[in-house]
This record gives structure tokens, sequence and C-alpha cells, in this order.
């Protein structure tokens, strides 16, 4: 939880230094306030992200339950509410990887799988990372199994994610899948 909300930190910050130009007290009357479409589209990334780091947050914080006296974590809980999150998309890239690393291969590449296949262009948002980094970030993962994984899929595990087609996101879900449950 620690990484995640010096992340969001991290994303705030950078998300307000974008919209300066929107401070009121730097707007004046009859001037208009401009922001260029790379640096919109570069500001919604970051909210979008930020979004991504609040909703892990949420899940993480839900799968835990109301403390008493002391906020104790089970490992497994964490694991199941990282799980969970994941399977329901995670677009943040640090985010992604931190889930990974809480959980095993089997459970991981399953809920890998299962979020590509419901929405493969979240994909997309994992500016800068390759399939071998995420897939390597699961916890005890053999390399072995990462390659036989890309080898099934058809994918040169060293290609980022982003630069994958539809068929090759697809593909390696199923390979995914597979390696999950074999």
């Amino acid at each position: 939880m620690r990484s995640l909300a010096d992340e969001a930190r991290a994303l705030a910050e950078t998300l307000a230094g974008r919209l300066d130009a929107f401070d009121p007290a730097a707007i004046r009357p009859g001037e208009d306030v401009t922001l260029a479409a790379p640096e919109l589209s570069r500001a919604l990334d970051n909210a979008l992200e930020l979004q991504d780091v609040a909703d892990t947050v949420a899940v993480l914080a839900g799968g835990v339950g109301q403390p008493r006296d002391a906020l104790t974590i089970p490992t497994d809980a964490l694991a199941n509410a990282s799980a969970t999150a994941m399977r329901g998309g995670i677009g943040h890239r640090a985010t992604l990887l931190l889930s990974a690393s809480l959980l095993t291969p089997s459970v991981g590449l399953a809920a890998l799988a299962d979020a590509i296949v419901m929405d493969a262009s979240l994909t997309t948002q994992w500016y800068e990372l390759t399939v071998r980094d995420l897939l390597g970030a699961f916890r005890d993962v053999d390399p072995a199994l990462v390659e036989r994984v890309c080898r099934s899929a058809t994918v040169d595990p060293s290609a980022g994610w982003t630069s994958l087609d539809i068929e090759a996101v697809t593909r390696l879900a199923g390979a995914l899948h597979t390696a999950a449950h074999g």
C-alpha cells in the first residue's frame, strides 16, 4: 500500500503541474487559457493512471476488512485482493507490476489472462513494459515459464505490450491460461 500511496502522490503532483495554467490565481479576465493537445493528452493519461492507482488501493483495502485495534493483513487476503484488481484490469504500469509481485504464476497468469481477454486494449496503457518484464514480475516465476508462454504464443518476450496487435494479445491470453492451469 505504501508504494501505491507514493505512486499516487507522484501522479497527483505531475497532474497538478500539467494543469498550472488553470490555477484560479493565474487566470486573468479577458485572457484565454490554453493547454496544447499533447499536454492535454498527457494530463488525461495522468488522471487515468491516478484513478487506476486509487481503484487498486480501494480493492486492496476492501479485501482486508476493517481493523479493530491494529491493521493486520493476512498475505492470502492481500494476494486475493491483488488478483481481483488484476482481473479487473490495471492500466497503470507500476500498479500492475506491484500486483504481479504479490501473486504466484498460477494465480497471477490466470488473472492477467482474464484481464486481457476482458479488455485487450488494456495493454496499450502499459508504456515501455515488455512481455518479459510483466511475466517475470510474478512472485517466484521460473524464467523458463516466461519463455514457454511467449514461445507458445509466438510472441517475442522483449516485445513491448503496446506494440502487440490484438491477435498477439489473444494468443498470449490463451498461453497464459494454459500455463496457469497446466
